[in-house]
């Protein structure tokens, strides 16, 4: 008789260890997922603002642009005198005003560019998303763009794919 509780007693220690195994691979899997999604998201918030950098970019370049005619109209003014140094001194302030937030975005940009290259496993020298110029309607001019970020996003996928498979290997092992 106790030979007979033995064995079902070992029997039922196996069957709870194969559950807890069993339960403990879903566990996993559903962090790997977890982890899958958060990398997702991470990428596509780093590619909107991406984006928004561009079209910040694409705006202080247009201020600059503006803000150097009105520097070089109030420059002219003052030598004809018909501008005060107080107008030539904002005009200047201006101008260099927009030109330290162009570098600033620019460094943003770079900066979503680089994340975005961690995120998908390159290192950030591998991987250019391309610019989009915006139209004077603002819809961009999607010629170029569209192709460099079906590059960019298949570049994506790819890494994503072969992270996948890498951590399948891993728990498999």
């Amino acid at each position: 008789m106790a030979t007979v509780q033995i064995a079902e007693t070992k029997s039922a220690t196996h069957s709870v260890e194969n559950a807890v195994s069993e339960m403990s691979a879903q566990v996993s899997a559903a962090d790997l997922a977890n982890s899958l999604l958060s990398a997702q998201s991470a990428v596509a918030t780093n590619y909107v603002n991406l984006r928004a950098a561009d079209s910040q970019v694409q705006l202080l370049t247009d201020t600059v642009v503006a803000y150097s005619r009105t520097m070089t109209i109030t420059e002219n003014q003052y030598a004809a005198g018909t501008a005060s140094r107080s107008d030539l001194e904002i005009a200047r302030t201006q101008l260099r005003s927009a030109q330290a937030q162009l570098a600033g975005v620019g460094v943003q940009r770079a900066q979503f560019e680089h994340a975005i290259a961690v995120l998908t496993g390159h290192a950030p020298s591998e991987l250019t998303v391309g610019r989009v110029q915006m139209s004077e309607r603002g819809t961009g001019d999607r010629g170029t763009a569209v192709q460099g970020e079906s590059e960019a996003g298949s570049r994506c996928i790819a890494a994503g794919r072969l992270r996948r498979r890498r951590v399948a290997d891993r728990l498999s092992s």
